[in-house]
């Protein structure tokens, strides 16, 4: 890694922070059947969690981010968890596009073939669960037991939140808009690949960059430890062996592009904390607003 050409970085921190841009645009289109966050804060919130995640295991910075939106934006909770189930149904319609580009392009790749089907079966099951859910709240009147009390009463209120978070998959213009956004995500963590790549000498398929990009962020999202340190490394390692790479140069690759990932962070994160004025003692499981009111 010593020899890695450092004239690609520039390349790889732009695209970085352009990917979690297009996070922002796309959180910015789900949420807009409810409400109309400003970019700036869904940036802000993404490069704090991110940072989080980096310290704490199980994803805890994506609790960071619900706290954050729910106190700013009024959301409820249970509406920005099907945000965030909503932004995984729509990775995984990229990641098929993907997968099925680099299996008809890259003859090393076609055994994997089945993880384009199970991701489709997947989106599918995924979309089509949340049309249903989005839809039951036609049926529904807004407030209703808001007042009243029991485990009965809070479910119906949470079941509510969570239909409304999922009104996103009945139109079709936000769909559309989170379609592009999403591919505009990943086609810039693509290139954040396929950089690493070229600045260590890599001599693989630019296609390849593809599956290398779904199987780490798959791998990378599995919430055992920090910001999947360790399940990353052994899963694309592990591919890009198959692919035909010496595997000490596979090893060297994985190691770099994680801390290519997730070393902006550390900086972007504290920044972060400072503009929304968040006390991180307390960001956590206490108060996410600003700490000077």
């Amino acid at each position: 890694m010593r020899g890695a050409d450092p004239l690609w970085l520039p390349v790889i921190i732009a695209a970085l922070y352009t990917s979690d841009w297009f996070r922002a645009v796309r959180l910015q289109h789900l949420l807009s059947p409810i409400a109309r966050p400003r970019l700036s804060l869904l940036f802000a919130a993404a490069q704090l969690g991110s940072a989080v995640n980096l310290l704490l295991p199980f994803r805890a910075g994506e609790a960071v981010r619900l706290r954050i939106l729910s106190q700013r934006a009024g959301i409820s909770v249970a509406s920005l968890v099907a945000t965030w189930f909503s932004e995984g149904v729509s990775d995984l319609a990229a990641f098929i596009v993907y997968i099925i580009v680099a299996v008809l392009l890259v003859k090393e790749a076609r055994f994997l073939w089945p993880l384009a089907l199970v991701g489709a079966v997947l989106a599918v099951a995924g979309g089509a669960g949340a049309y249903y859910l989005g839809g039951r709240i036609d049926r529904a009147v807004e407030g209703r037991d808001i007042v009243a009390r029991g485990l009965r009463s809070w479910f119906e209120r949470e079941l509510y939140n969570l239909e409304k978070g999922l009104q996103s998959f009945r139109d079709p213009k936000v769909i559309f808009h989170v379609s592009w956004s999403a591919h505009g995500i990943w086609l810039c963590e693509v290139l954040v690949f396929y950089a690493c790549g070229r600045a260590l000498g890599l001599d693989l398929s630019p296609w390849a960059y593809l599956l290398l990009l779904v199987v780490a962020t798959v791998a990378g999202s599995v919430p055992i430890t920090q910001s999947g340190f360790g399940v990353f490394e052994v899963t694309l390692t592990g591919l890009i062996v198959a692919l035909g790479a010496d595997q000490a140069q596979a090893a060297a690759y994985a190691i770099f592009v994680h801390v290519v990932l997730t070393f902006p962070h550390i900086i972007s994160g504290p920044l972060a904390a400072i503009a929304l004025r968040i006390n991180p003692a307390t960001m956590l499981f206490g108060d996410a607003s600003p700490h000077d009111e």
